[in-house]
């Protein structure tokens, strides 16, 4: 929505643009968290995924009690993921496949 809310333009496109765009790749990046390991980094978010122009399409804020947000903007989505408990078990692989149906199910329009 390019920094609109309710039809309001709280954030300016230009501010919208520079808190998501790339600042880290994934290659250099050091001790990072298990949860965010070989993903890139944006202003506060990590970048799931990229075009092949290095261009972040997808997002997550994964926090330590499990739990993953998710912003897609080629499917034009959010969801997020919450655990109950805090689980050793619940892993990163987990939440990807859970995104990867999600994006199975909803065409992108990016392509």
């Amino acid at each position: 929505n390019k920094g609109k809310f309710n039809q309001k333009q709280v954030l300016t496109e230009e501010s919208v643009k520079t808190l998501l765009s790339l600042q880290a790749p994934a290659s250099t990046m050091k001790n990072t968290p298990q949860e965010t390991e070989g993903f890139a980094y944006a202003h506060g978010a990590w970048i799931i995924q990229q075009n092949e122009k290095d261009e972040p399409e997808s997002y997550t804020v994964p926090s330590l009690s499990g739990t993953f947000p998710v912003l897609d903007l080629c499917r034009n989505y959010a969801f997020v993921f919450i655990t109950k408990n805090k689980a050793d078990d619940i892993k990163k692989e987990i939440f990807l496949k859970l995104k990867a149906a999600v994006d199975d199910a909803i065409p992108s329009i990016c392509n």
